[in-house]
């Protein structure tokens, strides 16, 4: 599968599974992803939330177990794999994301 063909993939899977939370929402998906205080994940998790108190957040997942929490407002978000990993989502996932927030996608 080349890049352009991963990327449409992706796109129909946040497309199909893409949902507003509310901030007690996206609190329990991060109590319930990283349930352990000394869990570093868990702190790179809420220090996101932290940083965009009040802010509206979308969650979507996509093939291999990934999941996505993004906030349009600020134009940001992060990928995360339960129990594996999280990081920020780079510029071309970002501009996706912003299109299918914002139904141009």
């Amino acid at each position: 599968m080349n890049y352009e063909e991963l990327l449409e993939e992706r796109s129909g899977s946040v497309k199909e599974s893409l949902k507003t939370l509310s901030n007690d929402e996206v609190t329990a998906l991060g109590e319930r992803l990283f349930p352990y205080t000394d869990d570093p994940w868990r702190e790179q998790f809420f220090a996101f939330l932290a940083e965009h108190p009040g802010a509206t957040f979308h969650h979507a997942t996509i093939p291999g177990g990934v999941e996505i929490l993004y906030c349009h407002s600020e134009n940001r978000g992060i990928w995360f794999v339960p129990r594996q990993g999280v990081g920020l989502i780079q510029e071309k996932g970002l501009e996706a994301l912003a299109g299918i927030v914002s139904g141009a996608i």
